[in-house]
Formats: structure tokens, C-alpha cells, sequence
């Protein structure tokens, strides 16, 4: 067969003709294939209310573990505090007493404390007279040691970072902007085995008695508070007194 045989075939066939329908289809089907594109890349894209539900995501799991741990923290107590951030050498366990003149002294609270940079920060405390306020305390004291932690500040404060005027070591005794005590010789008092040098501050007409002990960076192991009497004699108000020392780190 030649090609002249071949244009003659072809002359003869006629192709069928279009459907009428065939242009919606081809249309349907570009407009499905769209929609599947698109999405897919809502799916896979990274919208700002994907971005928000993330954040609103990780935020409530870091405030769910802060709410287990001060739960913890306040069902258990006597967990033992180690801060990977603020250097801790010893902790103290005291209690405050008042002396009211019906000759019943009561105990006002009792507390676990460590001493950074001249500062005080309460660990624990219970008050065995108000069952409620030991039960807010022992939520607010963790929250107070953390925020110390994260910024050196405790609750309260006024923002500043607030460095106190405090007693610090110097050879056997302790220093104080303007004064200095040292013991009259080692070991002739102790508060718990550790030497104290013994601190009477008058204020006003009253008095102010402090027990600092120079080998746990003159921590007040022990202090009074008395008022005269009209005997001339001094009484005894209030007292505050170390019950138990434990060293943590050296």
C-alpha cells in the first residue's frame, strides 16, 4: 500500500463527533483537582491559628506542671529543697513564741529557712494556730522560693533588687555596717553546737538580743525581744530560736 492508497482510506473515514458534554467534564474535573491542592496545603501549611493553638497548647501544659508541683510541694513538705539555681549551704528549722502576760507562751510559727546574701528565704512554714493560713502559706511559700530563684526577689518587693544590710563572717566573729561582735572565746556560748557571738541592740527603751553563729555565715540562731518593766527589770516578749540545722552543700 502506498501513500496515495493511504490518503484515499483517510479521505473516506469521518471522526465521530464531540459530545456536547465533554467540556463540563474536563471542567468538573480541573475544579475537583483544585480543590484536592488546596487542601493539602491547608493540611500541611503553617497558619497563624495553627501557630495559636500550639502556643495556647504548651502554655497550659507548662501551667499544668507548675500546679502538680506546688500540689506536691504542699501535700509533702518535707521534701528536701535543692535549688539548681540559688547556691543553698545549710537550711534551718525555727520557731517564733510569744510570751503574753498570761504566762502561757505560745508558738506563733514555726518555718524551714536558708540565708542567701543576708537574706532570709522561707522554705516552709506552718502556723499551728491557723490551720488556714498554713494551708495558703504552703502554697505561696514554693511560689516565693521559685520567683527568688528566677529574678532574687521575693514577693513583695518593690521591683528593686534589694541587697540587705546584713551580718557577714570575719574571722571568729560577725560585721555589721558600723559594728562588730566576737565571741568572748570560742565555744563559751553555743546554740546547737555551732559558737555564737551574742548581739544586744537597744530599741527605744526596749531590747533586742541576737545569737549569730560566724560558721553558717552568721545566721541569727537565736534572738529576743524584751521591754522594761516598772521594776526596772527587762521581760521577756518575744523569742525566735533554731531548732535544727541541716547542711546541705559546703
Amino acid at each position: 500500500m502506498n501513500d496515495t492508497e493511504l490518503d484515499e482510506i483517510l479521505n473516506q473515514w469521518a471522526a465521530p463527533p464531540v459530545p456536547a458534554s465533554l467540556r463540563s467534564r474536563v471542567r468538573a474535573g480541573f475544579v475537583s483537582q483544585t480543590k484536592q491542592e488546596t487542601r493539602r496545603r491547608r493540611r500541611f501549611s503553617f497558619s497563624p491559628e495553627l501557630f495559636s493553638s500550639l502556643v495556647k497548647g504548651l502554655a497550659g501544659i507548662a501551667a499544668t506542671a507548675v500546679v502538680c508541683f506546688l500540689v506536691v510541694v504542699a501535700a509533702f513538705p518535707q521534701m528536701s529543697f535543692v535549688s539548681p539555681f540559688v547556691p543553698i549551704r545549710f537550711t534551718v528549722d525555727d520557731e517564733y513564741i510569744d510570751y503574753p502576760n498570761d504566762g502561757h507562751p505560745r508558738v506563733r510559727m514555726r518555718q524551714t529557712v536558708f540565708q542567701h546574701n543576708g537574706r532570709v528565704i522561707t522554705l516552709a512554714s506552718s502556723f499551728p494556730d491557723s490551720p488556714l493560713e498554713t494551708a495558703v502559706r504552703r502554697l505561696t511559700d514554693p511560689v516565693n522560693f521559685t520567683w527568688y530563684q528566677l529574678t532574687g526577689r521575693q514577693l513583695g518587693d518593690d521591683g528593686r533588687k534589694i541587697i540587705w544590710p546584713a551580718w557577714t563572717r570575719e574571722g571568729d566573729g560577725c560585721i555589721f555596717p558600723g559594728r562588730t561582735a566576737r565571741p568572748l572565746m570560742p565555744g563559751h556560748e553555743t546554740v546547737l553546737n555551732y559558737t555564737v557571738v551574742r548581739v544586744v541592740t537597744p530599741v527605744g527603751k526596749d531590747r533586742a538580743t541576737e545569737w549569730l553563729a560566724p560558721d553558717l555565715d552568721c545566721f541569727r540562731m537565736r534572738s529576743t525581744f524584751e521591754m522594761p518593766s516598772s521594776d526596772g527589770n527587762f521581760y521577756l516578749v518575744s523569742e525566735q530560736r533554731a531548732l535544727k540545722v541541716t547542711v546541705v552543700s559546703r
